[in-house]
């Protein structure tokens, strides 16, 4: 999977506003689906018995799949599938999902450095065990807590970091990766798009910790102008329920900044959502999906996740493409310029 990227979010095994056989069509390299919730339905037997979740949902590309948040549906799940559910018992489950990539589940929080390194071990001797019974290929990441900020994450991230090369040294897999898993942190200057200032973003001492060693994926990207600062910083790559929140909101990125399709001032403006963009969803104009929220069409939302994330992935793709030209600092410099502009 070529990097930088963006990898929208498919819970349920769909992303919102596109099919899976045209997601390769906007040049996404990736989904990111729930474990919990497809364990719940259709059920884990269900897409084992398809041949795993990329042939349940006709996806070509590249499948990951994270535990998601817990909740007493899954524990009683994971109470019927072990009499002692643990970390292991997600890992099987999602062997049998059979992504591309696995991740881990998080230690509880809060827990100290050495409980992290005892939970994280466990997890990965089943990986090891599970990948030696010739099962489909699995690549199994570890999730940074929730909690990244500060020397609590900072201890994680380095016992995440020494359990790998622990397990690599004694002949084993190791972790493909590593995603920072971080909902709950606070920037300095709000999450909204348009209302954030190129501050340091709180995983920054994680990725200190972890290093270039394996790829990192950050699940909680919250304003597209993160993603240069993080990029330098070492990610991989970026995901996150940003886009589709905003979404709901009727904010739509574009290269000028967001710009709020709800706004009585579009109802008719035939301007596209993405003038810049030649692909899918963004070709559909501003008053088509202004008159789609005011008739409170579900439409409206899945067609603005989609254009959202459309633009991200596409704007990773640019990022990827001018650090092989040699043009990245224009690249950041024009797009930073247009987006503050606020101007759509």
């Amino acid at each position: 999977m070529a990097t930088p990227a963006y990898i929208p979010a498919a819970p349920d095994a769909a992303v919102s506003g596109l099919l899976p056989g045209a997601m390769g069509g906007i040049g996404t390299p990736a989904v990111f689906a729930d474990a919990a919730r497809l364990c719940l339905q259709p059920g884990v037997e269900v897409i084992e018995n398809a041949g795993g979740i990329g042939a349940f949902m006709n996806y070509p590309g590249v499948t990951i799949t994270a535990t998601g948040t817990e909740s007493p549906e899954t524990a009683e799940l994971l109470g019927d599938v072990d009499a002692e559910p643990g970390p292991e018992s997600w890992v099987r489950l999602q062997h049998r999902l059979a992504p591309d990539i696995a991740v881990a589940p998080p230690p509880p929080h809060p827990v100290e450095a050495r409980d992290t390194a005892r939970w994280v071990h466990r997890s990965l001797a089943e990986h090891d065990w599970l990948a030696a019974q010739g099962r489909h290929p699995v690549s199994l990441w570890a999730s940074v807590p929730d909690w990244p900020s500060g020397p609590s994450g900072r201890r994680a991230a380095r016992a995440l970091r020494e359990v790998h090369e622990e397990d690599v040294a004694a002949g084993g897999l190791g972790f493909g990766g590593f995603m920072i898993a971080a909902p709950d942190i606070v920037r300095t200057k709000g999450t909204q798009p348009g209302g954030m200032a190129h501050a340091t973003h709180p995983a920054q001492c994680v990725l200190e910790e972890l290093g270039d060693a394996r790829p990192i994926h950050l699940s909680d990207l919250e304003d597209p102008r993160e993603v240069f600062g993080l990029v330098e910083s070492g990610v991989d790559s970026f995901g996150g329920a940003a886009a589709a929140r905003v979404a709901a909101t009727g904010i739509v990125y574009t290269v000028d900044g967001p710009l709020t399709v709800t706004d009585p001032r579009y109802h008719d403006d035939f301007t596209p959502l993405a003038p810049e963009s030649a692909s899918g969803v963004s070709r559909y104009t501003r008053a088509y999906v202004h008159h789609l929220f005011t008739a409170r069409r579900r439409l409206a939302v899945a067609l603005c996740t989609a254009h959202n994330d459309e633009f991200l992935v596409a704007l990773l793709a640019r990022i990827r493409e001018s650090i092989v030209t040699g043009d990245y600092l224009d690249v950041k410099r024009r797009f930073l310029d247009g987006f503050d502009s606020g101007t759509p």
